[in-house]
């Protein structure tokens, strides 16, 4: 009866893990954005939200990740195309990635965006506005 259960358990515990991870590529499945650290999802933030808080979350678990997003003010009244800010990310195991961009002085009012890079490669850019 051993025998047979450890290749069972084994078995069992491999088709976990590899359904945790997916068979598809790696991409971004959702994306929220929040005046808050845990606060309700928005596309639009005040001037006098000086942080932004992004919630990136991948369809699958992965393992040796590297990431990047890239704040930017595409079109608004402090500029045009002017990066804000970009950080790394890395990590063993990983399936969701918390960002954040802060502003000690209120934002200028326009068009913002979050990219979004996985293992060096563009995966998603969020559209945002501050009005």
């Amino acid at each position: 009866m051993m025998r047979f259960f450890r290749p069972v358990v084994l078995g069992i515990i491999v088709c976990v893990f590899l359904s945790a991870c997916g068979g598809g590529p790696l991409a971004v499945q959702k994306v929220t954005l929040s005046r808050t650290e845990s606060g309700e999802a928005v596309t639009s933030f005040s001037p006098t939200d000086h942080i932004f808080y992004a919630v990136i979350e991948l369809n699958r678990i992965e393992t040796g990740l590297t990431a990047k997003t890239v704040w930017t003010a595409v079109d608004t009244t402090g500029g045009q195309t002017v990066e804000i800010a970009q950080k790394e990310f890395s990590g063993l195991v990983v399936n969701t990635i918390k960002a954040q961009v802060e502003l000690p002085r209120d934002w200028p009012t326009g068009k913002y965006k979050l990219d979004i890079y996985l293992n060096g490669t563009i995966a998603k850019t969020v559209e945002f506005t501050v009005q």
